[in-house]
């Protein structure tokens, strides 16, 4: 009985999300990037291979087949050097 009563606010309420989604999606279409040029700055060597390492190695969490002994080691060895 409870839940019958529920299902109506249940609606509105994903209507309302749906509608405030939609008002955000079409909000940052009609905006501009973000400028982030005064944020940068250039890098060393070693601290570019070290993030695109720690890069690689998050990325190895959405494919997790391929995550391997011989493959981790070789990147903490890079990461060490």
């Amino acid at each position: 009985m409870i839940s019958m009563l529920c299902l109506p606010l249940v609606a509105y309420a994903m209507q309302v999300l749906q509608e405030a989604s939609e008002m955000e999606r079409v909000k940052q279409q009609n905006s501009s990037p973000v400028n982030i040029n005064p944020y940068l700055s250039p890098v060393g060597v070693w601290e570019a291979k070290h993030i695109r390492s720690l890069s690689h190695l998050s990325s190895l969490t959405y494919r997790p087949s391929r995550v391997n002994v011989s493959g981790l080691r070789s990147h903490s060895d890079s990461l060490l050097q």
